[in-house]
């Protein structure tokens, strides 16, 4: 362990070492459930990243080390790793396999379209997904959306199908079969007054 925060030893009995060669001696083995999520976000990427979250019924104290990571038996790398508490949440890279593609179906000119004296911007596209992995995955797609913080601004976001309540706005989670796809509409609409001094600087 580099840097312990606490100080400590532990005895793993008598080994043989053979002259000359180096050996891991295993300290200790243990299994954590883990939940993995196909995280994508594909107005900057096309592939998903995977993000796995961990946990333990009781507190773990490991500190910061190098360690080796396979996923399904394949080295994907080093990393460090640590793990203090009850719940951790790794990176493990992207999957080429499940990915989405966007397609913006339309958008507002640079200057805003005025109409019934209010100022207009409208986005429309489709965010097609794609399970070509022979796994059931689970997924969460991230696209963004429009911060709004001035009341004289008028907006709304709606999908088809429908976002849901229980995710933040612009977010949608999915269970795909094995070699699946499916598609999801995006709408988003801002509003303001004509006479108002407005300077669009978002854009998805």
């Amino acid at each position: 362990v580099r840097n312990p925060t606490i100080p400590f030893s532990r005895s793993l009995g008598k080994r043989d070492v053979p002259s000359g060669k180096k050996m891991i001696i295993s300290v200790e083995n243990t299994g954590w459930p883990a939940k993995f999520t196909h995280v994508l976000k594909p107005f900057s990427r096309s592939a998903s990243q995977i993000i796995a979250v961990i946990s333990s019924d009781l507190p773990v104290q490991i500190q910061e080390n190098s360690a080796t990571f396979f996923m399904d038996g394949i080295f994907i790398g080093l990393q460090e790793f640590c793990f203090i508490g009850r719940e951790k949440k790794l990176f493990l890279g992207s999957d080429p396999l499940v990915f989405a593609e966007v397609k913006m179906l339309s958008k507002p000119n640079e200057i805003a379209e005025i109409d019934e004296g209010k100022q207009k911007w409208n986005w429309h596209w489709r965010t097609h997904v794609k399970n070509e992995s022979g796994n059931e995955v689970n997924v969460m797609i991230e696209e963004p959306i429009p911060q709004i913080r001035d009341r004289r601004i008028k907006y709304e976001v709606r999908g088809e199908p429908a976002f849901s309540e229980e995710q933040p706005l612009g977010s949608r989670k999915l269970v795909m079969a094995p070699r699946s796809e499916c598609a999801f509409e995006t709408f988003v609409n801002i509003e303001a007054q004509k006479d108002l001094n407005l300077e669009m600087t978002w854009t998805p």
